[in-house]
């Protein structure tokens, strides 16, 4: 196989301990389903993990418009903890430059 190739292979079929852990194209459907994330908020849950890339709907693209979703929820969760009395009103949100959109 030429090396530059090298990069761009693509795992079809993983079996750890005999367990078939990740399947795709002619192996499709014979691992497990992933379990939910879990807790339900962590950021995963909205903008994918290390499974969603590579897949329909895993693109970049797709996980940045997610993660804008997520920051959106979040101003919004923060909001309505300020109504609630959790948070001072003056309360700023955190700034993370890594994220501004």
């Amino acid at each position: 196989m030429p090396e530059q190739d090298i990069p761009h292979i693509e795992s079809v079929l993983t079996i750890v301990g005999g367990r078939i852990e990740y399947a795709a194209a002619e192996y499709a459907g014979l691992d497990e389903d992933i379990p939910p994330v879990s807790p339900e908020w962590s950021p995963v849950a909205h903008v994918g993990g290390y499974q969603a890339t590579g897949t329909p709907g895993g693109s970049g693209a797709r996980q940045a418009e997610s993660l804008g979703q997520a920051v959106a929820e979040s101003e919004q969760h923060r909001q309505w903890r300020v109504r609630r009395g959790a948070l001072p009103e003056d309360h700023a949100p955190a700034f993370d430059s890594c994220f501004v959109l």
